[in-house]
């Protein structure tokens, strides 16, 4: 069944996604080159068969959602560099309409199994009219970007006026460890500094702080600290780190992080929103 945000731009605004990408395997595939920052196969493969049973995910998704849907959802997001479409998955069953759009074909792939509307391509290979997308999420894609200015350049490019950005980035320098080298990190980001970013590339920053506070301790001593003495451990042990969910470990931590974790100076993540004037 077409999305209805999908059908939206076909009425609205004249762009047809058969003119642009193939329809195969489930989900639609624009020919371009994928980029250096997009994982590769098996990663998305690792990072698909992790992500469904970790409380990590469960938590991170559920401060997503919390998020976008602040100050109410709005009409649809387009989730770009949605990876194997864990965080659409969780927006569409909050009831936001949600589009998965992702370079690589087996993150694509995954998300289509999440039953999300997937299209295999990058946002400027979609060829999006100007000003057509209510909402855009980049949720852990900036930091991948040697310079993300290009990509938020586009964002604000296809967002109409008053649509927003959601982003979320790891958060602080201090905290570098070996999961941001396997993970193709080029920087991790302080408030301030994703702020800036924002602002130069023509949002006003509606919101942005902290979050995941009840994970900076612990990341700070389990994977900073021992890479700062030589320690880099397997891409099996640092999965193994995000673990199996359980309402034991992710409900109080939601909950910490939903009345104190917020208002904390420190956090393992920045959480943000941006608004095209």
């Amino acid at each position: 069944m077409r999305h209805t945000e999908i059908s939206r731009l076909q009425e609205a605004f004249g762009w047809r996604i058969e003119d642009h990408a193939d329809h195969g395997g489930g989900f639609w595939t624009i020919d371009t080159d994928t980029p250096d920052s997009a994982f590769d196969d098996e990663t998305q493969k690792a990072i698909g068969q992790v992500a469904d049973d970790s409380w990590w995910y469960e938590l991170r998704n559920s401060l997503i959602v919390d998020l976008v849907t602040k100050t109410g959802p709005p009409a649809a997001l387009w989730d770009i560099g949605a990876g194997t479409g864990v965080v659409t998955a969780a927006l569409e069953r909050a009831g936001v309409p949600s589009i998965a759009i992702e370079p690589s074909q087996a993150g694509a792939r995954f998300a289509t199994a999440r039953h999300v509307t997937s299209i295999a391509s990058s946002l400027d290979g979609l060829d999006l009219p100007d000003g057509c997308l209510p909402a855009i999420g980049l949720f852990d894609v900036l930091e991948h970007l040697e310079e993300p200015e290009a990509l938020l350049g586009e964002c604000r490019r296809v967002l109409t006026p008053r649509g927003q950005i959601f982003v979320t980035v790891p958060a602080f320098p201090w905290l570098w460890s070996h999961a941001d080298d396997v993970a193709g990190h080029q920087r991790r980001y302080t408030r301030r500094g994703l702020s800036a970013l924002l602002s130069r590339c023509g949002f006003t920053v509606a919101y942005c702080r902290y979050g995941l506070a009840s994970l900076t301790i612990p990341i700070a001593l389990v994977r900073s600290l021992p890479y700062r003495f030589g320690h880099c451990p397997s891409k099996a042990a640092l999965d193994s780190q995000l673990g199996r969910s359980s309402s034991r470990i992710v409900r109080p931590l939601y909950q910490f992080e939903r009345h104190i974790g917020r208002r904390s100076p420190l956090g393992a993540s920045v959480f943000a929103v941006g608004l095209v004037d």
